[in-house]
């Protein structure tokens, strides 16, 4: 059975460390078995980096019986064998530990993305895993938010958990919500069951309200809560826990001189994550915002520092393709042409950029 739906025993080996062993080592390959931890081109991953564990060997499967499709798709060549030899892609993400010892790290299919920021799931859970404690972890994507989900031995608040993980990921990879549950739920063949994980309610794992009182802080409150599209934001809050992401920090910034008329670097933002500490900062590192002055359109204008930029790398490389963006879009129907005339009249009447020349002469 396990010849038709599995390739080796290798792979019950990795299964029952998944169900058992705390700590989720796969060990080495068994004799005449190899173990491969490959990208997504099929070469080599280095040492601690995650990669899809694929198995050869003589035990190979043939493949999936009366699943040609399933079968090209998970047996695939060998690169690093003779001709002929093929290895079988498990969908387990995994790493190379020290003295070749392989990791199981989770599922390849769970890859997200969330805040514009791609990530494996399985690495925040194994992460998770060893905390002291923690007996199971399991970690979803709800909403652009990360949640995640404990069975542990110690009351440890998530608090703990959320500081530990920010010392190894970055903090689009840490949950912003975690609960801890007595037992994970499990379907009828014993494995997790995902959509019986109980809802998480964001307000369980924020820290308690504490209102904006001065001005100037119900004044940032309120374009965080627009920002974010929360309700509310209280002083003690983090950006980053209640879904916020650089694109998001940057909206913030250009929100603040808007309507403060203060100017602050985005730095700011990441240095003093919670609300309270981003208000204080203000105070220090806020100037008052220049007021903005239409420009004289009937004589030259200095070049901006991304127009700059642009200058110098043209002089560097006069034929560079580096801000060209092909595409190409095919039309259905009868073209017209007069209509087609109109649309990029109107579009470079619009946007100043697509008609702004850079012209150099004797004073620079």
């Amino acid at each position: 059975v396990w010849n038709l739906y599995g390739p080796t025993e290798t792979t019950i080996w990795s299964a029952a460390h998944r169900l058992l062993a705390p700590q989720p080592f796969v060990g080495r390959p068994i004799a005449n078995t190899a173990l491969f931890i490959l990208n997504a081109g099929l070469s080599p991953c280095p040492l601690g980096a995650a990669g899809e564990l694929l198995i050869g060997g003589v035990g190979l499967a043939r493949g999936y019986h009366a699943r040609p499709a399933l079968t090209a798709e998970r047996f695939v060549p060998n690169p690093y064998g003779a001709p002929g030899e093929r290895l079988y892609r498990t969908g387990d993400l995994a790493r190379y530990r020290d003295h070749g010892v392989v990791e199981y790290i989770g599922r390849v299919d769970h890859q997200v993305k969330v805040r514009g920021f791609r990530m494996e799931l399985g690495e925040i859970e194994a992460c998770l895993r060893q905390q002291p404690g923690v007996r199971e972890a399991v970690v979803l994507a709800d909403n652009d938010r990360l949640i995640a989900y404990l069975v542990t031995s110690t009351p440890h608040t998530p608090q703990v958990y959320q500081a530990a993980l920010r010392q190894r990921l970055p903090d689009y990879m840490v949950p912003a919500q975690l609960m801890c549950l007595d037992s994970l739920p499990l379907t009828p063949n014993g494995k997790l069951d995902r959509k019986a994980l109980p809802a998480v309610d964001a307000s369980l794992s924020r820290k308690g309200h504490v209102a904006p009182v001065t001005l100037r802080q119900q004044q940032v409150a309120a374009i965080w809560a627009e920002v974010l599209d929360v309700a509310q934001v209280g002083l003690e809050d983090h950006f980053f826990e209640l879904g916020g992401h650089s694109l998001l920090a940057t909206r913030v910034v250009s929100r603040v001189r808007q309507s403060l008329a203060l100017e602050v670097p985005l730095k700011t933002l990441f240095e003093h994550p919670a609300l309270g500490d981003f208000v204080a900062a203000l105070g220090e590192e806020g100037v008052v915002a220049p007021t903005l002055l239409k420009a004289d359109r009937t004589r030259p204008l200095p070049l901006s520092y991304a127009q700059e930029r642009q200058w110098f790398l043209w002089q560097l490389d006069p034929h560079s393709a580096g801000y060209h963006i092909p595409s190409a879009l095919r039309l259905k129907g009868r073209l017209d042409l007069a209509a087609l005339q109109r649309s990029f009249d109107t579009l470079l009447a619009r946007h100043e950029s697509l008609r702004t020349h850079l012209r150099q002469d004797a004073g620079g």
